[in-house]
């Protein structure tokens, strides 16, 4: 069954693509009409559904049947789908109109408080000026009247060394007064100071201000199109509209494009609906249930069993050098070859470090992949992964191992194994 569904996969694909673009172009499109008559919403939403759903069908409906139908009923649903295709792509384009507008609205709003928050700022920087211009004032009178002091206290002495103390009596009141000035121009630099200061922190925390009204999460939606409309030089009203347009000429025709699509893969994969591959064919059930014919094991050679008794008085078999056939191992080594398989002399090698020289015997557990790869690499052999591999995979076709339990065990001697491979390697 599953196998048979992997032929549905892409006609499943192309579908639920068709279905979900379909749906999407629906839904934008019956909140668009229904925002554009606003005043009848709820009927609205029925009447474009049904339109949709009915401009679904009719389209599959002139794909299956475009040859046998009258020509009149052909023109009249060709233009009908074409027509509610425009109202859907006008629906479309209502809808995402509409939500730039409200996200355009928010931005003009923002740029509004930004421009008195400007101006503010601009109100406050010429009172800087001002009063800046003010305090230089002050500060070149107080250095005037100091330098006028500083000449005054110089005569004085010059008049009282001359015995002109009337006049000496006069200069010291200018001195006094010029100290009075001198101080009542200092504490007005010192208020013009502090007033530049304040001045200055409101014109900071303005700024701020603006910075904050700027990095807003409306300021960020519409970052790229600012970005866009700058590089390109139209409005970011003419750019907006440009990938609205782009959108409906896309979204609709698409929906359509993929819902003829999907009848054509249905028919190419033999179904005339969706439906026929959750009830499939009585044929194709019985294909399904068929098991794809897989790659039959290579049978284990037959050997003629022939025995002799050692030292001990004890029957062994004999070397397998002299019992296995030779036609049949030709054979085996065949139909190895076609899975891509060759003879390597290195697999010789490879079971002496499997049997650990003989040490393993029937029934033994097979030592785990890591341990067989660092008894080779203690033997100092050069190989590669690949024909590990192969090695491992013959020794399971030709029931050298036994892999049918949990546990991986040796399932032929050592003497056996070592004959088989040695046919193998020197072909």
């Amino acid at each position: 069954m599953f196998k048979s569904l992997k032929n549905y996969i892409f006609p499943i694909l192309v579908a639920i693509s068709a279905l979900a673009l379909a749906g999407a172009a629906a839904f934008f499109s019956v909140t668009g009409l229904s925002k554009l008559f606003g005043g009848a919403q709820g009927a609205v939403i029925i009447m474009a559904s049904s339109l949709e759903f009915a401009k679904i069908i009719t389209a599959s409906f002139l794909h299956r049947y475009w040859k046998t139908i009258d020509w009149k009923l052909k023109t009249y649903l060709t233009i009908g789908t074409i027509t509610i295709m425009v109202i859907t792509s006008a629906g479309i384009y209502g809808f995402l109109s509409s939500a730039y507008a409200e996200t355009s609205n928010k931005l003009q709003n923002i740029d509004g408080q930004i421009s008195i928050v400007e101006q503010k700022k601009q109100v406050i920087t010429e009172d800087i000026k001002r009063l800046e211009s003010s305090q230089k004032l002050k500060q070149d009178r107080i250095q005037s009247l100091i330098s006028l002091r500083s000449q005054q206290e110089a005569r004085v002495d010059s008049l009282y060394n001359r015995k002109r103390t009337s006049v000496a009596k006069r200069v010291e009141d200018q001195i006094d007064q010029s100290n009075k000035e001198i101080e009542k121009t200092t504490k007005e630099a010192d208020e013009l100071s502090k007033n530049i200061e304040t001045k200055s922190e409101e014109v900071g925390a303005l700024g701020i201000e603006i910075l904050n009204l700027k990095n807003n999460d409306v300021a960020a939606e519409v970052g790229p199109l600012k970005y866009i409309a700058s590089l390109t030089g139209r409005s970011m009203d003419a750019v907006v509209n440009f990938f609205i347009l782009l959108l409906i000429f896309v979204f609709d025709p698409m929906a359509i494009c993929l819902i003829i699509a999907t009848n054509i893969t249905l028919e190419k994969a033999g179904l005339k609906s969706l439906g026929d591959v959750i009830t499939l064919p009585k044929k194709k059930e019985e294909e399904i249930e068929t098991p794809i014919e897989e790659s039959k094991p290579i049978e284990e050679p037959k050997q003629k069993v022939e025995y002799k008794s050692n030292e001990h008085g004890e029957f062994v078999q004999q070397a397998p050098e002299e019992t296995i056939n030779k036609e049949e191992t030709l054979q085996i080594l065949e139909a190895i070859k076609s899975q891509g398989i060759e003879g390597n002399k290195l697999y010789l090698t490879f079971v002496e470090a499997l049997y650990l020289n003989g040490g393993l015997k029937i029934g033994d557990l097979l030592p785990p992949f890591i341990k067989f790869t660092e008894e080779l690499n203690s033997r100092g052999v050069v190989y590669e992964e690949k024909e590990v591999m192969d090695f491992l995979t013959i020794c399971n076709l030709l029931k050298i191992t036994d892999m049918s339990g949990p546990d991986r065990r040796v399932a032929k001697d050592y003497s056996v194994a070592k004959g088989i491979f040695n046919i193998l390697s020197s072909k």
